[in-house]
């Protein structure tokens, strides 16, 4: 009778634990869902940058999957940086550059950083190729969290922290070798707001180590709204 009682104790109890892919789905239901995110075709973002005793405004034009229009005022000159699915260009006071592919890339990767505010970064992992290593529980700020270590096709190593109550993103922490030259970054989400179904984080923290290098503000954004096609020619 008691080799029965626990049989079906352990069957209960591995019936109640959490696979990763039970988290990720959580986790994209709380940020609104596939399906929200699917509707998304463009969006108007003006986020607010403070780095190093500067504040830049930033404006973003982006029209899924793959085009983006930053606008920005820095040292006294306006910088226009345009990437379509074929090529990128910066505009510096009118003056007009193609720009490498290394850059191009960089901006690709951008585009990503910037829809992830949308989504989870665990939504599109096959889409960029990203493989989960392994999932443990940790800390992350204070806060209990499952951590999603990922690696990614160009080296990168991704740690997602997600809540363990909430199923938001806390944070991630991205490692990546430049030049030979080890680079760790970490990103806090703050600010949880609603926004067309999607729960957004409207300010973000960056790190690098322990030291705060810069705080991230989203004053407005815009979904599925009107663009002049011509934000995208030059």
């Amino acid at each position: 009778m008691r080799k029965l009682a626990f049989m079906v104790f352990l069957v209960v109890l591995l019936s109640c634990k959490e696979t990763p892919e039970d988290i990720i789905q959580k986790n994209i239901e709380m940020r609104g869902g596939k399906a929200n995110f699917d509707r998304v075709k463009n969006l108007l973002l003006f986020v607010n940058i403070s780095s190093m005793g500067m504040e830049l405004p930033v404006k973003m034009y982006i029209v899924r999957p793959n085009s983006m229009r930053t606008e920005v005022t820095f040292g006294g000159q306006n910088v226009v940086t345009i990437l379509l699915p074929d090529t990128a260009i910066a505009i510096v006071d009118n003056n007009v550059t193609s720009l490498p592919p290394d850059a191009k890339n960089e901006m690709r990767r951008n585009l990503e950083t910037q829809l992830n505010y949308l989504r989870s970064e665990l939504m599109n992992l096959s889409e960029n190729g990203g493989k989960v290593l392994e999932v443990t529980k940790t800390k992350f700020k204070g806060k209990d969290a499952h951590m999603f270590k990922i690696s990614y096709p160009d080296g990168s190593i991704s740690y997602v922290f997600i809540d363990r109550d909430t199923y938001l993103n806390l944070g991630n922490r991205i490692e990546k070798i430049i030049e030979g030259q080890k680079l760790e970054t970490e990103t806090v989400f703050l600010d949880y707001r609603k926004t067309n179904g999607l729960i957004v984080p409207f300010k973000t923290e960056v790190y690098n180590g322990k030291n705060l290098i810069a705080k991230l503000s989203i004053d407005s954004l815009a979904i599925n709204t009107t663009f002049d096609s011509k934000l995208f020619t030059w």
